[in-house]
């Protein structure tokens, strides 16, 4: 009874430092979004995940949103598309978005024996879901205290249309949710957004990602200062500038940041499976974002 007493005191007094993010079970995340199966547009695999982060994440979020609309794509084919929003504290007018994209892509286009062959998306696609979902059970009172109130999107779409060559390549999820902005935040525009995509490489290497670095440099700087105390993957120099989720966010008048290892030599091949994923890559990329939001 003293011992149950003890843990109950601990608890009460430092409740975020007992809960830690856990590389491994982001890990597994990954390996349950690969086990729906590929998980482009119209795939089953596609809406069992949109699923399972209802189901997984809905109960821990003050409230679920869902930014719907129809896609027609070159082809004058329409298929449903559907941006996943979970709130905490919406009440908030200042608001922080974290954000992954849910899809995979159709084929594993760059892959040198079969450019048509399923592509699984363990890196690409399922690694920045699984550190959101690995990350949402503690934001509830990891927020408790701010002023700010935050929300989880899951960007469908984010590897275009189901035929990628018939139209050049575009986000389209994140351009759609762009253009929502009035919607869900009618009266302030978010003060800042992460995007988190292709973070778990066994090899990690994040670098400065340009428009970020535009965007919002003293958040660019600070998330590596934070990100070097954990692993030496985040590397404090200039890297791409990649179009990716957060660039039409950016376009819109949201300040954002992207974290994401480019230098992947599996990326849209075959060889995008768990195997070249790590748990301690995850582990860091975790540690990070919590660290950075506890402090901002």
């Amino acid at each position: 009874m003293k011992k149950a007493l003890w843990l109950g005191l601990v608890w009460l007094c430092c409740p975020l430092e007992l809960w830690a993010f856990d590389g491994n079970q982001a890990l597994q995340h990954i390996q349950t979004q690969l086990d729906f199966g590929p998980r482009y547009p119209t795939s089953p695999g596609h809406q069992k995940t949109r699923q399972w982060l209802i189901r997984r994440l809905g109960p821990l979020a003050d409230r679920v949103e869902k930014d719907r609309w129809d896609h027609e794509d070159a082809h004058k084919k329409v298929y449903a598309l559907e941006n996943l929003v979970f709130r905490f504290q919406p009440q908030r007018k200042q608001r922080l978005i974290l954000g992954a994209h849910y899809d995979s892509r159709r084929f594993a286009d760059k892959d040198p024996a079969d450019p048509f062959a399923a592509l699984a998306g363990a890196n690409d696609s399922a690694s920045g879901v699984a550190v959101l979902v690995e990350l949402a059970p503690q934001l509830a009172a990891l927020i408790k205290g701010k002023e700010w109130g935050l929300d989880l999107v899951f960007f469908d779409a984010e590897e275009g249309e189901l035929d990628p060559k018939a139209r050049p390549w575009k986000p389209i999820g994140s351009i759609h949710f762009a253009s929502q902005l009035s919607r869900f935040y009618p009266e302030l525009k978010p003060q800042l957004a992460i995007v988190v995509d292709m973070v778990c490489d066994k090899d990690l290497q994040l670098k400065f990602e340009r428009f970020s670095l535009d965007s919002v440099p003293k958040q660019v700087w600070r998330m590596w200062e934070l990100g070097a105390q954990q692993s030496d993957g985040f590397i404090a120099e200039y890297g791409y500038a990649i179009y990716d989720d957060h660039y039409p966010l950016i376009q819109a008048g949201v300040p954002a940041l992207l974290l994401i290892d480019y230098d992947y030599p599996a990326w849209h091949t075959q060889a995008d499976q768990i195997d070249q994923c790590s748990a301690k890559s995850l582990q860091a990329v975790g540690d990070t974002l919590l660290q950075f939001l506890k402090t901002y």
